[in-house]
């Protein structure tokens, strides 16, 4: 009989142990620093009362990375339910998260205003919010139309550039044009 109480107090225990672990294995906090000069950025995130990890590794996906600011959630799990071994697997940031979003669509963004959206119509818009305006880029069905309100739009190739602004448009090196050349007001040049 004792050795049946003690085999149940040892699975009691070790029931307690596996629930002890299984509670572990996951846990939110929120960033606190960052440093982004090793292999994998290391975070030090407040966890539960009173905890405060360094060093927890950030895993990212090839071809992405964003250090992600103070204040920003994180989602850190601990390997086998090990606290000894945390890994960052996400960083969400309420704040700075553009909320307009339709299904299916994707965004890439800074918290300093600026977006690459993939939207539902199949165009992909490049916008950046700076202090006099937006300035949005549009791909869709082969049309690009960049939009610079108070701004200035320069292609340039080599030492050739075309400079669209609210004066006009420039060109920098030789302009060819093959078909009829219409104006409405007076066209100057120093002609050669």
């Amino acid at each position: 009989m004792r050795e049946c109480l003690r085999a149940i107090a040892d699975l009691r225990q070790h029931c307690k142990d596996l629930r002890s672990r299984v509670l572990s294995v996951v846990a939110r906090g929120v960033v606190q620093l960052t440093e982004d000069n090793h292999g994998l950025r290391q975070v030090q995130v407040a966890l539960l009362a009173q905890e405060t990890r360094s060093d927890i590794e950030h895993m990212e996906s090839f071809g992405f990375s964003a250090v992600p600011m103070k204040g920003a959630e994180a989602l850190v799990v601990f390997l086998g339910g090990n606290r000894d071994h945390p890994l960052i697997v996400s960083t969400p940031d309420r704040a700075t998260r553009p909320q307009t979003l339709n299904p299916g669509e994707s965004c890439v963004y800074a918290a300093f205003q600026q977006a690459i959206l993939l939207d539902k119509d199949g165009s992909v818009a490049l916008t950046t919010q700076t202090g006099t305006g937006n300035v949005i880029i549009t791909a869709q069905n082969a049309n690009v139309n960049v939009t610079a309100p108070n701004g200035t739009v320069t292609v340039k190739v080599g030492a050739v550039s075309l400079t669209v602004s609210q004066q006009g448009i420039a060109v920098v090196g030789n302009l060819s044009v093959q078909g009829a050349v219409t104006a409405t007001g007076p066209i100057s040049g120093n002609g050669g």
